[in-house]
């Protein structure tokens, strides 16, 4: 787990209150008082029980004047500093409010490794009242550096199935092909603390000049980057694309390939599970239920959490939904397919097939090959070194005047708005309410950072709407 006794990353936000939920009177009396000579220049608000703080936060909805901060105790009679977080984060309008949750040496180890898992910011052990003033004075420096903002928005979570991810992933699809293992790690520790928990990749990913030859290298660097990182993040990795040139066995959704291509995925990850194992494509050749029965196997054995799929049809996620059922196995708790700005067919049948199912959704080029992010310009070769330039049948096909056009009107409606192109490409996305997490890559720190930072524009009914006419 993530040493978090490190300056914390997270500043407040809003004109609102330091708030802080603890039963310990004496404690809090304290904090309050030390609080009055620190550095932290923001009102003081305390409650000693959750459902009284809850009954706050229903007046903070009405007014609009949201907390700057709040420190939650682990444990309180009642309802729980966990209780308390999961209502904040189900709720819209308190889902982004920045949540610490403080805990001492009585607590459990398995109590405090619980705060992360529920989309708290920071855990904070706290000895003392003095200790505790100290870590406030350390947010007070964070946010004068940052002009008073959430450091990253990546802290929203979503869930899929029992897992919990940030609503902005990192695809990995780049390490080993553009990227080597000291640039993927750079990668890797920006989007760490940006606040990025998802990080998918697959076992095809990452063969540089050489494919089919059945080396991951991209599972492999994402392991190593992690190190002892692993358990703070989701790692959602994909098998089914053929591994070999010569060998037809290292491929597809039968039985013996499931369970082999899951231990190879595991070596190169250096982990003893995967938090999320994904069929990459439909194959026509394997029946679903043996794939299916054979994740089942995978999950009873503890080397999988969740099942999902990617490139399916509505009509397939039914069907597998009915085999799942009819068999007793888990059923598939994602899919994820090309869906973008530029790139709407999803919304015709499979997304909501999604909300039939209780599936999430997880897109995939939600930059639509990089044309939402203004690289691209009519009667312009696609720059060299980008993806649309890499797949030039694809490029002709995509480059084409109707959706320069287009991509033009969606930047100027963003422009009206005072955001980027950028920034509607990923916040549109995540108006949908199937879509549980954007994926996107990135081959620098730098554009990590650029990608999380997109995702907070909360877009109005009316803004969808003009989208749409576009």
């Amino acid at each position: 787990m993530t040493d978090m006794t490190m300056t914390p990353r997270v500043v407040g936000i809003g004109p609102g209150p330091l708030v802080m939920v603890d039963d310990d009177d004496v404690d809090t009396m304290m904090v309050e008082r030390s609080h009055g000579r620190s550095k932290l220049d923001r009102p003081f608000l305390s409650f000693a029980d959750g459902e009284s703080f809850l009954a706050y936060l229903d007046d903070v909805e009405r007014n609009g004047v949201l907390p700057w901060l709040v420190l939650l105790d682990i444990n309180m009679p009642g309802m729980t500093g966990f209780d308390v977080m999961k209502a904040m984060r189900a709720n819209e309008a308190f889902r982004n409010v920045p949540v610490v949750l403080f805990y001492s040496n009585s607590d459990s180890q398995e109590d405090r490794a619980r705060a992360l898992t529920l989309g708290s910011d920071l855990q904070e052990k706290f000895s003392s009242a003095l200790e505790c003033v100290a870590f406030l004075d350390r947010l007070a420096d964070d946010s004068a550096s940052s002009e008073g903002t959430i450091a990253t928005d990546a802290r929203e979570t979503r869930s899929v199935g029992s897992l919990t991810v940030s609503s902005v992933g990192l695809g990995c699809n780049n390490f080993g092909r553009k990227l080597d293992q000291a640039d993927s790690a750079a990668v890797v520790n920006a989007a760490v603390d940006a606040g990025v928990t998802l990080f998918d990749t697959a076992d095809v990913y990452g063969y540089g000049d050489h494919p089919y030859s059945g080396t991951g290298q991209s599972e492999s660097f994402l392991g190593a980057a992690l190190g002892a990182r692993r358990s703070d993040v989701v790692i959602a990795t994909k098998f089914g694309i053929s591994m070999s040139k010569t060998d037809p066995t290292m491929r597809g959704g039968g039985a013996a390939w499931v369970h082999k291509a899951c231990e190879g995925s595991l070596r190169r990850l250096g982990t003893d599970y995967i938090d999320l194992y994904q069929l990459h494509r439909p194959d026509r050749d394997s029946d679903i239920s043996e794939t299916l029965g054979a994740l089942h196997e995978l999950v009873i054995e503890g080397k999988v959490r969740e099942i999902g799929c990617s490139n399916f049809s509505a009509d397939q996620l039914r069907d597998a939904n009915v085999e799942s059922a009819a068999l007793g196995t888990p059923k598939f708790s994602s899919v994820q397919n090309e869906y973008s700005l530029l790139r709407r067919e999803v919304e015709d049948d499979v997304l909501p097939a999604c909300s039939e199912l209780g599936m999430a959704f997880l897109p995939f080029f939600p930059l639509a090959s990089g044309l939402l992010t203004g690289k691209y310009a009519k009667g312009v070769p696609a720059p060299e070194g980008t993806r649309l330039a890499f797949w030039e049948p694809r490029e002709h096909q995509a480059l084409n005047d109707d959706v320069l056009d287009r991509v033009d009107g969606l930047s100027a409606m963003a422009a009206q708005s005072g955001h980027s192109l950028l920034e509607l490409a990923f916040s549109w996305l995540l108006a949908r309410p199937q879509v549980a997490s954007v994926i996107a890559g990135a081959t620098s720190p730098e554009q990590v950072r650029s990608n999380v930072a997109a995702a907070s524009w909360k877009l109005t009914d009316d803004e969808l709407d003009a989208v749409d006419l576009l």
